[in-house]
């Protein structure tokens, strides 16, 4: 079993995304063609230095984002996804007391 280094999902050691998060579980070696886990830093096969981006891909639980990388939102567009927010609210009640009417009349 090969272990998801975002997400520490076991995956199948033939498999090249994680069935958990999707993550890549490796490529192949660039110099000898030889798959390689996303945690190598060498090649196992030729020894070859393998590229930077199997190692250095972000966690995908490392925290919140830094305030330089966050999308600054206008005061209009807040209270745009306030809006939303609030009607995605209103409707989640809506379909718990419909799920709950349904178990109602299914089971009297």
């Amino acid at each position: 079993m090969m272990i998801c280094g975002r997400c520490n999902a076991e995956n199948p050691d033939d498999g090249r995304y994680c069935r958990s998060c999707g993550a890549s579980l490796g490529t192949a070696c660039p110099e000898c063609n030889v798959p390689c886990r996303p945690d190598d830093r060498y090649c196992g096969s030729c020894g070859s230095p393998l590229a930077l981006s199997l190692q250095d891909e972000p966690p995908a639980l490392a925290g919140p984002p830094s305030s330089a990388a966050m999308k600054q939102y206008t005061p209009q567009e807040i209270e745009i996804l306030l809006a939303l927010r609030r009607t995605l609210k209103k409707e989640e009640t809506i379909i718990k007391t419909f799920r709950q009417d349904d178990v109602d009349k299914l089971f009297g």
